[in-house]
């Protein structure tokens, strides 16, 4: 572990994903007002669970917010200290907080044309000022939820929770098998496409 993996706290991780990098900020704050999924938020229940995981995803915010610049510099670092890093998943937990953010993402993108870049976000308030120059290697995919009055006016692939009283889910949704140590889809779904999740 080098000083950069301190100040910024990356998993290698987890069960779902196998070991794919990964990095986190807290639900809820990080995710913007009102949205309909606070409530059933699986990563809620992780934060609230486990001290170690809210202090690491707590202290990833704060370093955003604190220091944008030292945040994107930790995570370079990261990054280039691991070349054999094909994948890398934004947000198990949180949501892009910003434009600025979201900027930022697409520049980490740019440096790493190596890595393909994965996130799913319900901001698309935020898709109109980046969407059209996001790099090819940063794979966004929205999420919807019960309830969500969303227009996908960029076509983007979108995943969607299988309740049982959501009647919008695409027929031909792909099904997420549960792991992505063999799957892998989302970071290569097409514009239009979609997948569904079981509720976790």
């Amino acid at each position: 572990m080098d000083n950069w993996d301190k100040i910024l706290t990356v998993s290698q991780g987890n069960r779902k994903l196998g070991r794919i990098p990964n990095i986190s900020l807290p639900p809820v704050k990080s995710c913007g007002n009102d949205l309909p999924c606070t409530k059933k938020c699986y990563a809620l229940k992780a934060y609230r669970q486990y001290p170690a995981t809210r202090a690491a995803w707590d202290k990833n915010y704060q370093l955003w917010l604190e220091s944008p610049e030292m945040y994107e510099f930790a995570l370079l670092q990261h990054l280039a200290r691991r070349p054999k890093t094909r994948l890398f998943r934004w947000h198990v937990a949180g949501d892009i907080p910003s434009v600025e953010y979201l900027t930022m993402m697409q520049r980490i993108a740019e440096s790493f044309s190596r890595v393909h870049f994965l996130a799913y976000t319900k901001r698309v308030d935020l898709l109109s000022a980046c969407n059209a120059t996001r790099p090819d290697n940063l794979a966004l995919i929205i999420s919807r939820w019960m309830g969500d009055s969303i227009r996908n006016v960029w076509n983007l692939p979108e995943a969607w929770v299988n309740f049982q009283d959501e009647s919008r889910i695409p027929k031909d949704a792909r099904k997420c098998v549960g792991t992505c140590k063999t799957c892998q889809i989302c970071w290569n779904l097409g514009e239009g496409e979609s997948v569904v999740f079981e509720p976790h």
